[in-house]
């Protein structure tokens, strides 16, 4: 474990897209079918965000990943001993540490402008003897600034509201999900008998493909170019600039942009160029 200061040139201050952020998530063949409904849970509830998603893995083959690639620009695979190597994950700054087991649900952008320590959720348990304390469990979503730290340790920590690593086990005989909670961890089966509500709240995100992408497009306000590019059909994607046909829509890397459906309309493209063809001919002559 280490702790060190800040220097004065790591300025945490501001939420910039050069901070390098990353999702993690540490899985063996049997936690990788749950994967996809967490990337798509992430991506449909914080449509804006596209940073990195990264997992860590036993040994799995490439080919295991080739559905979350279909369904995130950014699937970033390493083979890694344990979950604790979230904590030695080179090139970020931040990292978040989900588990298989979570469903995200709604924004999350307080995590990522987090800038101190190991951002955890205390959560209560149980001792031996009944007695009930808070502690941070191993497989709960942490918030990593690697210039502060390498490991866990009390020093380090800063609390995260509860809401975003909420239970399923504090929603037995079926009780609602509340509708504060951001990121949801199931901590039996995700069909568990008595917890309807919560599994109801993940099987929303239980999308194929097809189904996903027009979930994504369909959703109003602003969302992350990259993401918007991998995801929406040709005629779906931001209007090019000036209406001239054929060219790419600007972006700035990292910034969310609104979408607006382009007409796709061969016809209206090549007339609003010829009339421009006529003017230019005219001023000519």
């Amino acid at each position: 474990m280490t702790h060190t200061a800040p220097s004065s040139a790591d300025d945490r201050s501001t939420v910039t897209g050069r901070r390098r952020i990353a999702f993690a998530v540490h899985t063996d063949a049997a936690g990788l079918p749950a994967l996809p409904t967490l990337l798509r849970s992430l991506a449909l509830t914080n449509p804006g965000v596209c940073e990195d998603f990264v997992v860590l893995h036993p040994g799995l083959p490439d080919a295991s990943f080739d559905g979350l690639r279909r369904l995130y620009p950014r699937v970033v695979t390493r083979r890694a001993d344990g979950r604790e190597d979230v904590f030695r994950l080179e090139g970020y700054d931040t990292v978040v540490a989900l588990t298989p087991a979570m469903v995200v649900l709604g924004g999350i952008g307080e995590l990522l402008r987090l800038r101190h320590g190991v951002g955890a959720v205390r959560q209560l348990v149980c001792d031996a003897q009944g007695r009930e304390r808070r502690t941070v469990l191993p497989d709960g979503l942490l918030v990593v600034q690697r210039a502060d730290a390498d490991g866990m340790s009390e020093d380090v920590l800063t609390p995260v509201d509860a809401r975003y690593d909420f239970l399923t086990r504090r929603l037995y005989d079926d009780t609602p999900v509340p509708a504060q909670v951001a990121v949801l961890r199931f901590t039996g089966p995700f069909d568990e008998p008595g917890y309807g509500p919560a599994a109801e709240a993940r099987r929303r995100f239980e999308l194929d493909d097809d189904a996903f992408r027009a979930a994504y497009c369909a959703l109003p306000g602003e969302k992350h170019p990259d993401l918007l590019a991998h995801l929406a059909p040709p005629c779906s994607r931001p209007a090019p600039p000036w209406g001239w046909p054929g060219r790419s829509p600007t972006c700035t890397a990292g910034r969310a942009v609104t979408t607006r459906p382009s007409t796709c309309s061969p016809r209206s493209s090549a007339t609003g160029w010829t009339r421009r063809a006529a003017r230019r001919r005219s001023a000519s002559a």
